[in-house]
């Protein structure tokens, strides 16, 4: 829907609704946000956004316009939110699940690569080479990923003292006093 709006200098022009200027523009999802809702909290909305759809047509405007902030303004605070820039937290986030479908699914690479994100195979073998220090056909040779060492699922599954009982039939009651006998 245009509207004429007048700006502070008196002048006038068509302005959307921000409905139809998303829509126009082919932004990305907006996050919902609520009155008085902080910078922090936008921002982290927005990454979270990201790790859901990190194989999305993502700029900087896109996600500025998800944060409802300014494309300076949502870099900075990224960058001080999450020590990196939005743009390379969106390539590594690509990157790490790339290398987890090389080693877990016998998906061509140019499927991958597309699947992550990259339209260009080139671009995705680069990128991937520069961050992971190995090709992506090298990567995949590593073979499957190692599971969790016996020691690991070992310790997870002991019950440790002074540990929360699990369930109700543990024996225990408030102040760790045994019950029964």
């Amino acid at each position: 829907m245009r509207a004429r709006t007048r700006t502070r200098r008196g002048l006038t022009h068509d302005a959307r609704s921000d409905a139809d200027g998303a829509a126009a523009v082919g932004a990305a999802p907006s996050a919902p946000t609520r009155p008085g809702e902080s910078t922090a909290r936008r921002v982290l909305r927005v990454k979270d956004l990201l790790d859901r759809d990190f194989a999305g047509r993502w700029d900087l405007g896109s996600m500025a316009r998800a944060a409802h902030l300014s494309p300076t303004h949502f870099r900075r605070c990224f960058l001080r939110a999450f020590g990196r820039s939005p743009s390379a937290y969106l390539t590594a986030r690509r990157i790490e699940r790339a290398q987890w479908l090389l080693r877990t699914s016998d998906l061509p690479i140019t499927q991958i690569a597309r699947h992550v994100g990259y339209e260009s195979l080139g671009t995705f073998t680069r990128t991937f080479h520069r961050m992971v220090g190995r090709t992506p056909s090298a990567h995949r040779s590593l073979g499957p990923p190692p599971g969790v060492p016996a020691c690991v699922v070992r310790s997870a599954s002991t019950p440790h003292r002074g540990a929360e009982p699990t369930g109700e039939s543990s024996g225990r009651v408030r102040g760790g006093a045994t019950s029964g006998a």
